[in-house]
């Protein structure tokens, strides 16, 4: 007989879920929606308590209540992605030592930016490896850690500085390949975390990530969430520069990357608008090799190339949408809830004088069939539909 995996549907590779959604794409735009309004309202109201494995399994129950039932509630199965998670029988022995270990180090309280970013990072790699849900446990151990930090006295950005891709990349070089691994977290190097933590505390490089994102949104008609890279990754970067402050300049690369310049690293300055070419010796020292006429934002400096003839419909006028508007057309209003997931209303269905604006982030509301944007304030008192 053929094992099942409890938590699918039968005869599918789909989680089983409150809306009894049965195409992947479906309940991965559905997980979206919900996931994103819950991790709003935990930014306002942090989940009470300690930080161990309760916490951990309240965020999750928290972010996921609208669409799993087993939402904060450990898996019962084995599971992996490339290497071994966690078995079963010793998750809770292994968070057990893992937040003991926290708690002596006084939640990692009275250190530098510097020192809570590495230290932060090594626990975020176990808690990784241990991997106590079935589905969720990156978004989870994110607002767990974000909640950590701020507790130490530091603000932990890992939105800004991170997306699906470099979030993979830094769980395969960083997941302990067994057992031991967590219970020696501490000798472990997760090389590529410790670098994303790095820059989260880095109010610049925030700063400047935020910034890039926002030149690609609201003046290059671009999504905001795209991957990025740093400068001196590249031999040779080319394209237009999209922000700058003190410490970064940032530059698009190609059509799907933006990559950052440390200031100090470059001979020549460069500003927003510039179209330039950067080249870098083996010394990580960047040479501006060349610089084309200052760009005006007033109008797009680089083609409409986003795919939105693909966005889906919005299907369930039983729910709220939350995320970022990032086009509008003669018929549709474009948003997009998450990584490369965006969906279109009909702009008709707006009433007059009320779309919402490009480039920021709303809720939007179906009743009686039109659309309603809410504010920050109103969502305060909504509760999400199933």
């Amino acid at each position: 007989m053929t094992w099942q995996d409890p938590y699918l549907w039968p005869n599918t590779n789909v989680l089983r879920n409150k809306a009894g959604i049965t195409s992947a794409k479906e309940l991965a735009l559905y997980e979206s929606n919900y996931t994103q309004f819950r991790t709003w309202e935990l930014k306002e109201n942090p989940i009470p308590g300690g930080f161990d494995i309760q916490k951990l399994c309240g965020i999750h129950q928290h972010l996921f209540q609208d669409v799993y039932d087993f939402a904060g509630q450990i898996r019962t199965i084995n599971i992996s992605k490339g290497d071994m998670f966690a078995n079963v029988p010793e998750i809770t022995r292994l968070s057990e030592y893992l937040f003991t270990q926290l708690q002596k180090e006084k939640f990692l309280t009275n250190l530098s930016p510097h020192q809570f970013a590495e230290r932060a990072a090594l626990y975020f790699n176990a808690i990784n490896a241990i991997h106590p849900f079935r589905e969720g446990n990156g978004r989870t151990q994110r607002i767990f850690m974000e909640q950590l930090a701020k507790e130490a006295g530091h603000t932990l950005n890992l939105e800004a500085v991170s997306n699906k891709i470099t979030m993979v990349d830094a769980s395969k070089q960083g997941i302990a390949a067994d057992i031991d691994g967590v219970v020696a977290f501490d000798t472990q190097r997760p090389i590529l975390f410790i670098d994303m933590f790095q820059k989260a505390v880095n109010p610049a490089y925030v700063d400047i990530m935020q910034q890039a994102r926002a030149a690609l949104a609201k003046e290059l008609q671009m999504p905001e969430l795209i991957p990025n890279r740093d400068g001196e990754r590249f031999l040779t970067v080319q394209g237009i520069v999209l922000a700058k402050n003190d410490r970064y300049t940032a530059q698009m690369h190609g059509m799907e990357w933006f990559t950052l310049h440390p200031n100090d690293r470059l001979l020549e300055s460069l500003q927003p608008g510039d179209l330039a070419m950067v080249q870098y010796d083996q010394q990580g020292i960047g040479t501006v090799k060349q610089v084309g006429k200052t760009l005006e934002f007033s109008s797009p400096a680089i083609p409409f190339t986003h795919e939105f003839e693909q966005a889906k419909p919005v299907t369930r006028l039983d729910t709220v949408y939350h995320g970022k508007l990032v086009h509008i057309d003669n018929n549709h209003v474009y948003q997009e809830l998450g990584l490369n997931n965006v969906i279109k209303h009909q702009k008709s269905v707006f009433p007059p004088g009320q779309l919402p604006q490009v480039g920021k982030v709303a809720s939007i509301k179906y009743q009686n069939g039109q659309a309603k944007v809410i504010t920050k304030e109103a969502n305060k008192n909504i509760k999400i539909s199933r």
